[in-house]
């Protein structure tokens, strides 16, 4: 081998050592979005969501047509 073509060899390794650290992040920055977007899905229709829908000051008796008392 002459020197141009080890080289050249070298500068290829670098730049696929490069390459393949570069791809590593961003599948781990990927991972990371979907597993945050996930988490965002799961609470949204999770029963562990706040909502003010059930709560007793909300209920109204539709026989009555009355709110119900607060004791």
């Amino acid at each position: 081998m002459g020197k141009a073509t080890k080289e050249h060899r070298a500068k290829i390794a670098k730049r696929n050592e490069r390459l393949k650290i570069e791809k590593k992040q961003m599948e781990k920055k990927y991972l990371q979005m979907m597993e945050q977007k996930i988490q965002e899905f799961q609470n949204k229709f999770s029963g562990m969501t706040q909502t003010d829908e059930l709560k007793a000051d909300n209920i109204i008796d539709v026989l009555t047509n009355e709110e119900t008392s607060k004791d």
